[in-house]
C-alpha cells in the first residue's frame, strides 16, 4: 500500500472535497477493485468513490498535480484488463454517475451519464417507441460510458453503427481538470471521436448525448442451420450484395452449438441468426431474399419466428453461448478480431486450427455481417501449464487476425492484454503518433496509464511505401517545405476555399486503385473527383454513402459536409507535415484498436495532415437523401492546437483555413 508523503496529501485534499467515507484504503475495496473481466489482477492503492459529476475535476486534478495515476470505473466488464491499477494510485468509481437526464424523442437524443447501465436505457425508452442502437452482449450490466471508452458494439452495429457512431455529444474531463463539451459535428476536427474506443488514456467520458432511434414497426428473426461455416459466409456475402442490412447477423460454429445443447439437423456445422426490421412490406420482401440465398448456399434447416416468444427461443443459443463455453472452466478469455468479410472463412479457419493445436476448449460466434469474431477460450488460471497454452494461443490469435487483414480489436478494445499485439497490426509510425497524443492530453502519464500503446515492443511490420509516382511526389514535396519551414494550403479541387500562397496540389492524386465487390468497399486517391467515382461505383450498381456532389472525395471527407461521412471511412493514408507516411485501417467494418485519427481527421481540412488515400464502405442502393452542409471554417480549441502540434509542430499546412497561421507559434 502507498504510504509516501506525495499520497498522504493527495489524499488529505481529496478528502477534503468529497469526504474521507469516499475515499477507501482498506482490503476488502482493494481486493473487489483489483479485477474486471481479465485475467489480470493487481491492487490500487485506493478506490476513490465519486459521489457526483461536478466533483471529478477537482478530484483529478488534485491526483494530475501529484502525478498518480487514476484508473476510471464504472462495472468493470471489460474483457483486456482496461480497469486495473497497473502502476498503482486510485481507482475513480463512477457507478453513482447513473442518471438519465433528459430523453428527447423529438429531436432524437437522450443525455446519460457515463455510468447508466445500457439496458436501463433501453428500458427507460422501450414504453416510448425507441431505442439506443449499440447493444453489445453485456448490456445488461455494462454501462454507457465504458461501451464509449471502447467503441463497443453488438449485433446491430452492422445497420446502425457501434458507439463512435450514435454519440452526438460528450462531456469529457482531461487529466488537467477542465469540463470540456464536445460535438462530434461541430465545424472543425473530430476530437470527440478521438476521444471515443481511448480507454480512459486521454481523460474521463462523464455524460453522453446519445443517439435515439424510433423502434420499427415490423420485426422478422430467422434462423439457419448450415453443413459449414463456408455456407454462412457466402450466404451473407449475397445478402449483403443485394442491399439488404439486416439489424442482426450472428453465427456460431459446432462447438458453440454444443455447449449451448441447441438441437441441430445432423451435418450442422455452423448456425446464423438473422433479424430484419423496418416497414413491414419490406421486411416480408426481404425475408424472402434472405430465405432464397440460405437455400442457394445448403442451409439443412430453416425456422422463422412468428411471435415473440419464438423470437426469443431462437435468440436464446446466441446469447447465452458464452456463458455456456464459461461454465467449461473457471477462467473465460474471450478475443474480438475484425476480419474483411472475405478474408472470414480462412481466419475463422486459422483461430480453429490454433485452438485445436494446443489442446484447448473452445469455439466461435460472430457478428457474421461485419466480420467481427469472437473466439472464447475456458480454462483453469490454476493449472499454469494450461495457462501458458492459453496465452500462446492468444497470441497466435492475435497474430492471425492481423495477417488476415483484420484489427485484433473490433470492440472490446486493447487495454493490457492485447497492448503488446498492437505491434503487430501497426507500423512504428503509427505508434509513435498515438504515444504523441497520449502525452499531449496526458503529459504526466496519469490517465489510465500503460494501457492501450505497447510499452516496449516495436512493429512487426514493415513500413508502408506508396507505390505510385503522384504520392510520392508530394511526399518530397512535404519534406521541402518541412525543411524551409515553408506554409502551404492542401488543396485538390478547390471547391471549399481558396488557397493562400504555397499550395499543395492534390489533384494528380485521382485514381480509383481497388474496387471490392466482395467486401463492397472502395480504395480511392484523395483527389478523385466525387462525380468520377461515382460513375465508376454505378457500373456495378454500388454508391457513395451520400448524393453525388462537386468536389473530391478527400475533400468532402476533411470538410464534414456530410456529418456520417466518417463512419463509412475504414482507412486512410497521409503524410505528415515532416513528411512522414502513415497507412492507418483496413477493409474491416468496426475497430477498437488505437486511437481513431481517421475520425479525427474528418472535418481537420489538411489541418492535420494531407489526406492521400481513402477507404470507404459502398451501399448496394444509392442512399436516402441527406443534407449537404455549408463549408465552415473553425477556430480552433485548445486541444485541436495541442493536437496540432503533435501532428504539425511549425504550423506548416491550412493554417489559412483558421486564420489561425500563427496559432502553434
Amino acid at each position: 500500500m502507498n504510504n509516501n508523503n506525495k499520497f498522504l496529501q493527495a489524499v488529505k485534499e481529496i478528502n477534503s472535497v468529497i469526504g474521507a467515507n469516499n475515499v477507501l484504503r482498506d482490503e476488502a475495496a482493494l481486493c473487489l477493485n483489483s479485477f474486471d473481466g481479465s485475467p489480470v489482477r493487481i491492487r490500487p492503492d485506493a478506490v476513490i468513490n465519486i459521489p457526483s459529476a461536478e466533483v471529478l475535476p477537482s478530484v483529478i486534478k488534485i491526483l494530475n498535480a501529484y502525478k498518480i495515476p487514476f484508473i476510471p470505473r464504472t462495472a468493470a466488464t471489460n474483457h483486456d484488463g482496461g480497469c486495473i491499477a497497473v502502476k498503482g494510485g486510485c481507482i475513480l468509481n463512477l457507478s453513482a454517475l447513473n442518471e438519465i437526464t433528459l430523453i428527447d424523442t423529438q429531436n432524437g437524443y437522450a443525455v446519460a451519464e457515463c455510468g447508466v447501465i445500457n439496458k436501463d436505457l433501453q428500458d427507460a425508452l422501450e414504453p416510448l417507441g425507441f431505442f439506443y442502437a449499440p447493444d453489445p452482449a453485456s448490456m445488461a450490466f455494462c454501462t454507457v460510458g465504458g461501451n464509449a471508452a471502447l467503441n463497443a458494439g453488438g449485433p446491430r452495429t452492422l445497420k446502425y453503427g457501434s458507439t463512435a457512431s450514435n454519440i452526438l455529444k460528450a462531456e469529457f474531463v482531461p487529466p488537467q481538470g477542465e469540463v470540456l463539451l464536445l460535438d462530434r459535428h461541430a465545424a472543425g476536427p473530430d476530437v470527440l471521436s478521438l476521444l471515443v474506443k481511448s480507454e480512459g488514456t486521454l481523460g474521463i467520458i462523464t455524460k453522453l448525448w446519445l443517439k435515439i432511434l424510433p423502434k420499427q414497426p415490423a420485426l422478422k428473426t430467422i434462423s439457419v442451420y448450415f453443413k459449414t461455416l463456408q455456407d454462412t459466409v457466402a450466404a451473407v456475402e449475397d445478402i449483403i450484395r443485394a442491399g439488404i442490412i439486416p439489424s442482426a447477423l450472428e453465427a456460431m460454429d459446432k462447438a458453440n452449438l454444443e455447449v449451448t445443447k441447441t438441437p441441430c439437423p445432423q451435418g450442422t456445422d455452423a448456425f446464423l441468426l438473422i433479424e430484419l426490421d423496418g416497414k413491414k412490406s419490406a421486411v416480408e420482401k426481404e425475408a424472402l431474399q434472405v430465405l432464397g440465398f440460405c437455400q442457394k448456399h445448403n442451409a439443412l434447416k430453416t425456422e422463422t419466428a412468428s411471435s415473440q416468444e419464438q423470437r426469443l427461443a431462437l435468440w436464446k443459443s446466441r446469447k447465452s453461448a458464452a456463458a455456456a463455453m464459461a461454465k467449461l472452466a473457471p477462467n473465460l478469455v474471450s478475443l474480438d478480431g475484425g476480419i474483411p468479410r472475405s478474408n472470414l472463412p480462412s481466419a475463422i479457419g486459422s483461430v480453429a486450427d490454433i485452438i485445436k493445436k494446443y489442446g484447448l476448449r473452445g469455439g466461435m460466434v460472430f457478428h457474421a455481417g461485419d466480420g467481427n469474431m469472437h473466439p472464447n477460450i475456458a480454462f483453469d488460471e490454476r493449472n499454469v501449464y494450461e495457462t501458458l497454452k492459453v496465452k500462446q494461443a492468444v497470441k497466435e490469435i492475435n497474430m492471425a487476425e492481423a495477417a488476415a487483414k483484420g484489427t485484433i480489436s473490433a470492440e472490446h478494445g486493447i487495454g493490457v492484454e492485447k497492448r503488446a499485439a498492437m505491434a503487430f497490426m501497426f507500423e512504428d509510425s503509427a505508434l509513435a503518433l498515438f504515444k504523441n497524443i497520449k502525452k499531449a492530453f496526458d503529459p504526466y502519464n496519469v490517465s489510465n496509464p500503460d494501457k492501450v500503446l505497447p510499452v516496449a515492443s516495436s512493429s512487426r511490420l514493415k513500413a508502408s511505401v506508396p507505390d505510385d509516382e503522384e504520392t510520392l511526389k508530394i511526399i518530397k514535396r512535404v519534406k521541402e517545405c518541412y525543411s524551409a519551414k515553408t506554409k502551404v494550403s492542401i488543396c485538390a479541387l478547390k471547391t471549399n476555399f481558396k488557397p493562400k500562397g504555397e499550395i499543395l496540389d492534390l489533384s494528380r492524386l485521382n485514381k480509383i486503385t481497388d474496387i471490392d465487390k466482395n467486401n463492397f468497399m472502395v480504395t480511392v486517391q484523395a483527389g478523385t473527383a466525387v462525380k468520377t467515382l461515382a460513375a465508376e461505383l454505378a457500373k456495378d450498381n454500388m454508391y457513395l454513402p451520400f448524393p453525388v456532389c462537386k468536389g473530391s472525395i478527400g475533400g468532402v471527407f476533411a470538410s464534414k459536409i456530410f456529418d456520417n461521412f466518417a463512419d463509412y471511412v475504414t482507412a486512410v493514408d497521409f503524410v505528415m507535415a515532416d513528411g512522414t507516411f502513415i497507412r492507418l485501417g483496413g477493409k474491416y467494418v468496426k475497430n477498437s484498436a488505437g486511437y481513431d485519427i481517421i475520425r479525427l481527421l474528418s472535418g481537420s481540412m489538411g489541418f492535420y495532415a494531407a489526406l492521400t488515400a481513402l477507404t470507404v464502405r459502398v451501399c448496394a442502393v444509392k442512399p436516402a437523401t441527406c443534407v449537404q452542409r455549408e463549408f465552415a471554417a473553425f477556430t480552433p480549441s485548445e486541444q485541436q492546437l495541442k493536437l496540432k502540434k503533435v501532428f504539425d509542430e511549425y504550423n506548416i499546412f491550412n493554417g489559412c483555413i483558421t486564420g489561425a497561421d500563427n496559432a502553434t507559434r
